[in-house]
């Protein structure tokens, strides 16, 4: 039997991870894949371990969508800036937590220029950048 944790910041422990991946591992199709929407499917009825994890009620449902998109609005903006005389995209908002209000965006330009913006901006990346070593090793070195 494979083993499931919980990925840090899942809202479940790595009890019901091994449940819920177990779960995921058993509704593969024919060709071994899994959509979203068959775990969507699954997850309606109330004895399924997938149920509590969705929104069930269509007003909250509906409202946590529309900041999901705001979220896709605000993270597909990219600014043209000239960097060593070449036309870059970067990102023109970036996502904080201020200590006062919370997640917010602010510019790229106020996200490098405050230091305690900067400090998170560096620790996300370094993550991402950890994360993504770990990822390609798994594929350069899997073994069955």
């Amino acid at each position: 039997m494979k083993e499931y944790k919980a990925r840090s910041g899942a809202s479940f422990g790595d009890k019901e991870a091994q449940v819920i991946g177990e779960l995921i591992n058993s509704l593969k199709d024919n060709e071994g894949h899994v959509s979203t929407r068959t775990l969507l499917e699954h997850g309606k009825s109330e004895i399924s371990p997938l149920h509590k994890h969705f929104e069930w009620s269509n007003t909250v449902a509906a409202e946590a969508y529309r900041i999901h998109q705001a979220r896709q609005l605000v993270n597909h903006i990219v600014e043209v800036r000239m960097i060593n005389k070449k036309k870059v995209e970067t990102r023109a908002f970036v996502s904080v937590n201020d200590k006062e209000v919370g997640k917010v965006y602010v510019t790229f330009e106020q996200g490098v220029t405050n230091d305690d913006y900067r400090k998170q901006l560096l620790s996300r990346a370094l993550t991402t950048l950890d994360n993504l070593k770990y990822i390609i090793e798994e594929y350069i070195n899997y073994q069955d």
